[in-house]
């Protein structure tokens, strides 16, 4: 009970900081899924805009 209670209370006392560090690290794993999708979303349209290339003979 003693080892919660220590948890708790050091939980308090820091949770501007921790709700700050998760903050960010959500943050950052947005920019790393935002980056990963706009590489995914240009490999799928490279061969589309190549193929559409070849059909009007550009």
């Amino acid at each position: 009970m003693r080892l919660w209670r220590t948890f708790y209370f050091c939980l308090r006392q820091h949770s501007q900081e921790i709700g700050a560090l998760v903050h960010e690290s959500m943050q950052t794993l947005l920019y790393a899924l935002t980056i990963f999708n706009t590489l995914n979303f240009m490999a799928f349209l490279k061969p589309v805009l190549v193929g559409n290339c070849r059909v009007l003979n550009f």
